[in-house]
């Protein structure tokens, strides 16, 4: 890292309201994991159900990782817009880390190894944690960009909002909501450092594939195995569709990875505030699905 970045402050140049009050609201909630809710929750599928196992093991050392990428940098930052915009996304990462610690309890009660995600994750990121701050934020930006697209999948995707159980969906939801509301907010960080050279993109690209993407599939491929998701072998076929046909819920983050090595990448290209504004809707309006959940909007 440069050494101007420990003596000066930076930020004079941010420009951004995707939020017109530069505001990301931090919301706290508190979900309910009941004991009954159905063992193959996502897509009504063991397969698929086993890779959100996965995802959800691996999001809470991931967001921690997101938080202390960019918490590094944030007593450099001078402008308010992005100081307020960078506490909410902070926020948000914690809440997130937090239910899905809570989910990942719920999981192991119904037989899931969620542990191995957990350990494959902490091993990756910790390699993560050797480069130097910059390109770990670099990193951070090339992970939010995937799961962005994630988020887009999560409330738009038609057979996993026809398939799966609603309740346990529900924080998914909400996780997804929030990724959007806040997915531009480490790039802005990122890009205000004065060090977007495209070879730091490059290692950093190569590091999530290298790294964390392998750790991310191993830990799916134990969980599913363990879940004897392989044992129905029409179950299983449909269940690669689901996830990698053409309308695939992973396919996305296949074709949409290397935009970041892109000259003009910028998550703002993916214009979502429509689908953001839907689900705020469906989410916290007036019948909102998760309300019930929502700790600081009861006590409001």
């Amino acid at each position: 890292m440069t050494t101007h970045l420990k003596n000066q402050p930076i930020g004079s140049t941010f420009k951004n309201s995707r939020l017109g009050s530069n505001q990301i609201p931090v919301r706290h909630m508190q979900f309910v994991f009941a004991d009954d809710f159905p063992v193959n929750f996502a897509f009504n599928n063991a397969l698929t159900t086993s890779v959100f196992v996965a995802l959800s093991a691996v999001f809470p050392s991931g967001e921690r990782f997101f938080m202390d990428s960019i918490r590094y940098f944030r007593d450099h930052i001078t402008d308010d817009a992005l100081k307020q915009q960078i506490a909410g996304f902070i926020g948000q990462e914690a809440m997130h880390g937090r239910e899905h610690d809570r989910f990942n309890k719920a999981l192991i009660k119904k037989g899931f190894d969620v542990e191995i995600g957990v350990k494959s994750i902490t091993r990756g990121l910790g390699l993560l944690r050797k480069l130097t701050p910059v390109q770990q934020l670099a990193c951070t930006v090339v992970m939010e960009h995937a799961t962005a697209h994630l988020a887009i999948q999560w409330l738009s995707h038609a057979d996993l909002n026809r398939l799966s159980d609603p309740k346990t969906l529900a924080m998914w939801q909400w996780h997804a909501l929030e990724e959007l509301e806040h997915k531009t907010v480490s790039y802005d960080v990122y890009k205000i450092l004065d060090e977007d050279k495209w070879i730091t993109r490059f290692i950093a690209v190569c590091a999530v594939m290298g790294v964390v993407i392998p750790v991310s599939i191993y830990a799916a491929i134990v969980i599913a195995y363990k879940h004897g998701s392989h044992k129905n072998r029409k179950e299983f076929i449909q269940g690669l569709k689901l996830l990698f046909g053409q309308d695939g819920f992973l396919r996305p983050l296949i074709t949409k990875a290397p935009d970041f090595l892109k000259k003009d990448f910028n998550p703002r290209n993916d214009d979502t505030e429509q689908l953001e504004q839907v689900w705020k809707e469906k989410l916290l309006g007036p019948n909102g699905i998760i309300n019930e959940f929502y700790m600081n909007k009861l006590a409001s």
